[in-house]
């Protein structure tokens, strides 16, 4: 490959460290090197290197995610699954005690929206959620720090286990509707919507 190219060995070893480090080729030892299965992935890293160089682009990225997840959420309704739904209601069953830590809320809390982000059936959908959930994540930590965690850790917990059981029993009767309406009214009422600018405020 390197003669192929007119480069020498070593450059190439650095083009496909490069390309194996963005995910669009995979090395197997002895095999081979193939470009990857999945490179749906790559599709959605853009947005986060966008938002990452521009600090201005912050500012829109919490009613980004509420515009993408509530349409998501329908689409998971219209493609739900027995076993997609027996995984959101498993994450609930976890979700039923209270946290102690932001961190172990927003653990359990991320993961239940990239199950419904899986279920919607879309690999691109899925990587551009999870990627906007991994950088609002440290933005909701201090966030709840902020507002202290400790003293209203019950109330907040009892109002957001029940959002999320309207939502996934919305998802699992296949209601689309429903399950729009659910996931918007999660938003509304826990303010997840707000900008980072608001959440700033608070921390």
């Amino acid at each position: 490959m390197a003669g192929e190219f007119g480069v020498s060995r070593n450059a190439l070893r650095e083009a496909i460290s490069t390309l194996v480090g963005m995910g669009i080729v995979e090395v197997r030892p002895g095999v081979g090197t193939f470009v990857a299965a999945d490179t749906s992935a790559i599709l959605a890293r853009p947005l986060s290197w966008s938002i990452v160089s521009g600090s201005d682009d912050l500012l829109d990225l919490l009613d980004l995610r509420q515009l993408i997840e509530v349409e998501t959420c329908a689409r998971a309704a219209r493609n739900h699954s027995d076993e997609g739904v027996g995984r959101l209601r498993r994450d609930l069953d976890l979700m039923r005690i209270p946290p102690a830590t932001p961190t172990e809320y927003l653990t359990l809390d991320m993961q239940f929206h990239r199950l419904i982000a899986d279920m919607a059936g879309s690999r691109l959908l899925y990587h551009i959620t999870s990627s906007i959930l991994d950088m609002v994540t440290p933005l909701w930590r201090r966030a709840y720090e902020g507002r202290g965690f400790e003293t209203k850790r019950g109330i907040h917990h009892s109002i957001s286990l029940g959002q999320h059981k309207q939502i996934a029993a919305a998802i699992a009767e296949g209601d689309e509707g429903g399950a729009r309406e659910a996931m918007a009214t999660r938003f509304d009422l826990s303010g997840a919507g707000r900008t980072t600018s608001d959440l700033r405020d608070e921390s």
